[in-house]
């Protein structure tokens, strides 16, 4: 189902595969709070609420809704994106991200046994990873557009942390064809979901051959790219809005 930032409210079922086929809705529903017009910062949460297959409700908001938000209480910030989930809202996208994760993993929505948020004596670094790729997105601005890319993205900043997750990528690499490589651990965590939906950005924009120099995080990028719910997430979603 298509992501079109300009329409309000727009509801996304969740679905479980079962073998090919089979299809069975989910139940749980989350809203998504986000600029309306702009992926921002809620892209990355869109992905990881594809992956895991839960129901959500995109509810873009306008500058005076969110101001009214805050004002009521409801956003201590101001800010976007927030998730409304069991009587709260959640701010700040990588704190998002985490509970969102921990969410999927209470209830076992990991395919072959995936934990979100990797195993317990894992979760601190995969929540520094998940940081840093905000860190990422706040330096290069990538999540604003290509328009707000500083001039200095391709002679520094992207270098930069393009082989800072390349060198995390190669440390955490075991060598062995059997099994897969992600930043921590062996699960896809919330953390991969964000660099890859930051390195899918700059893949949109200005194409893949920004990433070739790094092989391992083009892999990552190709193969979470390829996960079913997420591949249908990104051929359905409306191309180039940032």
């Amino acid at each position: 189902m298509a992501i079109n930032p300009s329409t309000k409210h727009q509801t996304h079922l969740s679905y479980e595969t079962q073998g090919c086929l089979e299809l069975k809705p989910r139940s749980e529903s989350m809203k998504l709070y986000y600029y309306a017009g702009r992926r921002g910062f809620a892209e990355k949460i869109r992905v990881l609420l594809a992956e895991t297959g839960i129901k959500y409700e995109d509810v873009p908001l306008e500058d005076a809704e969110i101001e009214k938000m805050t004002k009521d209480g409801k956003l201590n910030f101001g800010l976007l994106p927030a998730l409304e989930h069991d009587g709260k809202i959640i701010e700040q996208s990588a704190s998002i991200m985490e509970y969102i994760a921990e969410f999927a993993d209470k209830q076992n929505l990991g395919q072959a046994g995936n934990k979100y948020c990797g195993e317990n004596n894992e979760r601190a670094i995969i929540r520094s990873f998940a940081q840093a790729v905000t860190n990422f997105q706040m330096e290069s601005k990538i999540h604003l557009g290509k328009e707000q890319v500083p001039a200095n993205f391709d002679s520094e900043i992207l270098p930069k942390w393009f082989k800072a997750f390349q060198d995390i990528l190669d440390r955490n690499d075991d060598n062995d064809v059997h099994t897969d490589e992600y930043m921590y651990g062996r699960h896809l965590t919330f953390a991969d979901i964000s660099m890859f939906e930051a390195v899918n950005a700059v893949a949109e924009m200005f194409g893949l051959n920004k990433v070739r120099p790094y092989p391992k995080l083009k892999e990552i990028h190709d193969k979470i790219a390829s996960r079913a719910r997420i591949d249908h997430f990104l051929s359905t979603r409306v191309p180039g809005r940032f």
